[in-house]
């Protein structure tokens, strides 16, 4: 027989004592829980963010879209292996949120 179902109120309060219980996960979750947050709201607002500033259209932000996530496959396929293993993975996740950190605030600061 398989286990009984959990309610979604268990699984949130395993989910809570799982990181309270450990202050690097709850870090490290919430990090990446204001990464994604940021990037959402990024994504929402760049249609009218490049219509604005570069009269980019919803085809060509497409396309930019594309090649941008083209280049990404590639870039992690052949780059980041590599370098996880040079300097480990805590340090290249710290530099992926620093570098990530420094596009967002110079697409801030564009006029």
């Amino acid at each position: 027989q398989g286990k009984k179902p959990v309610s979604a109120l268990q699984g949130w309060t395993q989910l809570l004592r799982a990181l309270l219980s450990d202050l690097v996960l709850l870090a490290v979750c919430s990090l990446s829980f204001l990464q994604e947050l940021g990037m959402g709201i990024f994504m929402g607002v760049s249609a009218l963010f490049f219509k604005d500033k570069f009269d980019i259209g919803a085809s060509e932000l497409g396309l930019l879209f594309c090649v941008a996530g083209a280049g990404m496959v590639v870039f992690q396929g052949f780059v980041v292996g590599k370098f996880v293993k040079i300097v480990g993975r805590p340090v290249s996740i710290f530099l992926g949120w620093l570098l990530r950190l420094a596009i967002f605030f110079s697409l801030a600061s564009l006029h």
